[in-house]
């Protein structure tokens, strides 16, 4: 599998994904993140090495099931202390450290038993986040997870409980489901998800799992919510004690011991974000007239060491491209993604 070649990647169907990526979920993930360190652009030195990283990226997730939406079910959790729990979840969705179920009003988050340190981690997270005075507090929290419980299961695993919107999606069930998202509408995903990036950075944190998975946005009111991956936060300049395969495939070099985080990797994973919105996770459409040039051209330029100063340039390239600040009504109902 590591001695292919460009040429034999590229070749590979997607009805073929399994000479690269066989076995279940946790071997799926396992063998991107081998291939992704032969192959990221960021480290491959092979002029095709972007096209071969999308096109694993493609691969990855039409052997994960990530190209069609999971189907809806009943599902019982068994607590530690003998209940079951039932559950409809509108949507199921792989993660890295276990699934996570959209319901009508919650989100559940189901951590294996070796990932129950993640959960413990997310929860004293949230539990901890602070704010400058009550007026950053009441800006900053309809951003915000809080969270409804905490569930020890029975085979050591962990649930933790959400409420969720009537008016939200998970942005990863919108792009399953959908075309990319039109720019103008990429456009306030991206404002609000600058936004958070510049809390994060005032309260020293980096999120490290910044994504379609762990992101609920609102198409009536333009809201969007960074619900999950809390886990994954780092204090600034320290080093991660875990991060999801995406971040890692993203920032190779954090896999190398003794490297540390700091915010412009949580700037990095917001433009792998927008690029996915858009329908391009490399960049190399957008820069084809995929987006308008100058946001096609932020997207993939390096991010500034500060997230204020990267907010401030995001803004400044959206008011090149449309002019003053405006609301767009989008057409969207959560209905038509959880049909």
């Amino acid at each position: 599998m590591s001695s292919m070649t460009a040429d034999q990647i590229l070749a590979t169907p997607p009805a073929g994904r399994d000479r690269l990526f066989p076995g279940g979920p946790e071997e799926v993930r396992s063998a991107f993140r081998r291939l992704a360190a032969l192959w990221h652009p960021d480290v491959c030195k092979d002029p095709r090495a972007t096209e071969v990283f999308a096109h694993l990226v493609r691969l990855r997730d039409a052997a994960l099931g990530a190209g069609r939406p999971a189907p809806t079910s009943t599902r019982t959790l068994r607590t530690r202390d003998g209940r079951e729990l039932g559950l409809s979840p509108l949507s199921t969705v792989p993660l890295d450290t276990g699934e996570l179920m959209v319901g009508r009003h919650s989100l559940t988050w189901v951590y294996r038993a070796e990932a129950a340190d993640l959960a413990e981690a997310g929860s004293a997270t949230i539990a901890g986040f602070r704010f400058a005075d009550e007026r950053m507090r009441k800006q900053m929290t309809p951003f915000l997870p809080t969270l409804d419980r905490r569930i020890p299961l029975a085979d050591g695993g962990e649930a933790l409980v959400m409420a969720r919107h009537a008016d939200e999606v998970l942005l990863a069930d919108l792009l399953r489901v959908s075309e990319p998202v039109p720019p103008e509408h990429a456009a306030w995903i991206g404002s609000r998800l600058l936004n958070l990036a510049c809390w994060l950075g005032w309260a020293g944190l980096v999120h490290g799992a910044i994504g379609p998975e762990t992101v609920l946005i609102s198409p009536e009111t333009h809201t969007v919510r960074l619900m999950g991956g809390w886990g994954f936060a780092t204090r600034v300049g320290a080093r991660p004690t875990a991060l999801p395969g995406r971040t890692l495939a993203l920032a190779p070099r954090l896999a190398v011991k003794g490297e540390v985080v700091d915010p412009r990797l949580d700037l990095e994973l917001i433009r792998r974000t927008l690029r996915e919105t858009l329908g391009d996770p490399t960049g190399a459409a957008l820069l084809r007239g995929g987006a308008p040039e100058p946001i096609g051209r932020w997207l993939v330029m390096p991010p500034e060491a500060e997230a204020t100063r990267d907010y401030a340039a995001w803004l400044a390239t959206l008011e090149r491209v449309w002019g003053k600040r405006r609301f767009v009504r989008w057409d969207l109902t959560p209905d038509s993604v959880y049909a």
